[in-house]
């Protein structure tokens, strides 16, 4: 069996077909004093799913669900990245996808994604990201009172458009008690009227707007 969230499902049988071209994020790298914390590439696709799960002897069907699938090489000790945020939003018309790191301060260490639409055009890589997203309740040192997600935040492409996002959506995946945070299902629309669905990821040990009161072994990337 296989445990998504807490739900266990006795079988899987999905195939992903593409739906935009992939997009391969740049080498980033992070360091405490001499010490490797993060060295690592990323790569993002659309797609969609058909094919069947099943769950308590029952077989359900998957016929076109759209998501995505992503793969990382490297280096990462999970526990002592101060922040980092990985969305994956899904439109009709095609995904924004970033990978975004920040100091405990709040000061950017790396940020890469793209906007990938559905006729199969080239990516187009972000050049900026800001985010403005809260938690729904106080997460202190756990995430004990957190039951969601909620805010905007603005994608800038290399070609010049600004994209703002607007989302709100579940804490459904806590990476308790081993790191902080975790994935949020969200529903999302853009400023300009699309709508569609989010995976957020915001995760990490301590930053000053996500995880301010937590406490971590070792010493953080300054």
């Amino acid at each position: 069996s296989k445990r998504f969230g807490d739900v266990v499902v006795d079988a899987v049988d999905l195939t992903f077909r593409a739906r935009t071209a992939p997009y391969v994020l740049r080498r980033g790298t992070m360091r405490a004093g001499d010490e490797l914390v993060w060295d690592q590439r990323h790569i993002l696709q659309s797609g969609t799913y058909t094919g069947t799960y099943t769950v308590g002897g029952t077989t359900h069907e998957v016929d076109g669900w759209i998501g995505q699938r992503d793969h990382s090489w490297g280096v990462r000790d999970h526990g002592r990245c101060p922040l980092w945020i990985w969305f994956q939003i899904q439109l009709e018309d095609g995904f924004l996808g970033v990978w975004h790191w920040e100091l405990e301060n709040g000061a950017r260490v790396y940020t890469d994604g793209c906007w990938a639409g559905t006729d199969g055009s080239d990516p187009i890589p972000v050049v900026d990201f800001r985010h403005g997203t809260d938690w729904i309740g106080t997460y202190g040192q756990n995430g004990d009172d957190v039951t969601g997600l909620a805010g905007d935040c603005t994608f800038t492409l290399a070609d010049g458009r600004v994209i703002v996002v607007s989302a709100e959506g579940t804490f459904a995946r806590p990476y308790e008690p081993f790191h902080r945070g975790g994935l949020n299902l969200m529903r999302v629309r853009t400023d300009d009227g699309r709508e569609g669905t989010a995976i957020y990821e915001v995760t990490g040990a301590r930053h000053h707007r996500y995880f301010p009161d937590t406490t971590v072994p070792g010493d953080l990337p300054t």
